[in-house]
């Protein structure tokens, strides 16, 4: 896993995100690929 999916998870984790909203950034960043997976995610929580 990128280095930037596991910060950006820490992130989360600090700003109290509901684990299901991880999964599914964890979901969609192995469906999609780090940068495109993580940008998709960014636009819909962020």
């Amino acid at each position: 896993m990128d280095r930037k999916v596991l910060e950006h998870i820490m992130e989360l984790l600090k700003l109290d995100v509901h684990p299901d909203n991880i999964v599914e950034l964890l979901t969609t960043v192995m469906a999609m690929g780090n940068e495109e997976g993580l940008s998709v995610f960014r636009w819909r929580f962020f």
